[in-house]
């Protein structure tokens, strides 16, 4: 809701009250005609930050609440993140996970730029030493912990798209072009369409500790040189580094029935968030 919008609500709310109040008083009612409005009046006004909050928040109050009272002063692991849905002939692309060899969407974790460091600062933020690259923790990924009060704020931030990186090409380009898995040639560049954004509650880690993960999901959209490719990948089979699996198997998570057993690859839940859209 923006704030034009909150600025009216509040102008008619002091408008009904100052006409009940003030137009048709009873006579003889000092109570009723100053002191009541009065209060009424301190109160709205002592509120009303508070409540322009809540307004702004609107759509996202499942995640405001939480994170400005219970979690308030509790240290938050928060990833945000671009994932992009491969598709060919009934099959989806995934590569293994680096780090715990399961699979998953191409894509990774957005990068701050250097003149975010002042923001960041802001927020109290500190670095997700979870996960390391060969080179050590990797520099800039938005993959980091803070005080539940500052995770709108962050948000906030991340939507300004200020300081930030904003394509989603870096990942695609490290996981399936730079490792030979498709050419440079036909993927030089990718078009895509960004299909929307995957957000989880405030939800306990298997590593313990609270989380809060959010994806943007995009859908390529293929060259006709490009599409023969990815087609002739997919009739050549898997390889070392990816796997073409069914939406089924997406669903199921790896696993080969619904009690999770015989699992052959286990696919990360995300890959699901995003396929469905929903977390």
């Amino acid at each position: 809701m923006s704030k034009t919008c909150i600025n009216i609500i509040y102008f008619i709310v002091l408008l009904l009250f100052t006409a009940y109040f003030f137009i048709w008083p009873t006579e003889n009612d000092i109570i009723r005609g100053t002191l009541v409005p009065g209060a009424i009046m301190a109160v709205i006004g002592i509120l009303s930050s508070g409540l322009t909050s809540i307004l702004e928040n609107i759509k996202r109050l499942r995640l405001y609440i939480p994170t400005k009272l219970w979690y308030r002063n509790t240290d938050i692991r928060v990833s945000v993140s671009y994932v992009y849905r491969i598709h060919i002939k009934n099959k989806y692309l995934l590569v293994f996970n680096k780090r715990d060899k399961h699979l998953q969407p191409v894509g990774g974790v957005y990068k701050s730029l250097p003149d975010s460091k002042n923001e960041l600062e802001k927020l109290k933020i500190k670095v997700d030493n979870l996960f390391e690259t060969e080179d050590g923790v990797a520099k800039g990924d938005l993959r980091l912990y803070l005080k539940g009060k500052k995770l709108i704020s962050f948000l906030d931030w991340f939507d300004s798209q200020k300081d930030r990186e904003l394509s989603p090409w870096r990942e695609f380009h490290e996981e399936l072009v730079a490792t030979g898995i498709l050419s440079g040639t036909n993927f030089p560049y990718v078009n895509y369409n960004y299909k929307g954004r995957v957000q989880t509650p405030i939800f306990e880690l298997n590593v313990g500790g609270k989380g809060f993960f959010q994806y943007d999901v995009y859908d390529l959209v293929l060259s006709d040189s490009q599409q023969k490719e990815l087609e002739d990948l997919l009739a050549k089979g898997d390889g070392n580094l990816y796997k073409w699996v069914t939406s089924d198997q997406i669903q199921k998570l790896g696993y080969a029935d619904k009690n999770c057993s015989g699992s052959v690859d286990v696919i990360n839940p995300h890959t699901k968030w995003t396929l469905n859209m929903k977390y």
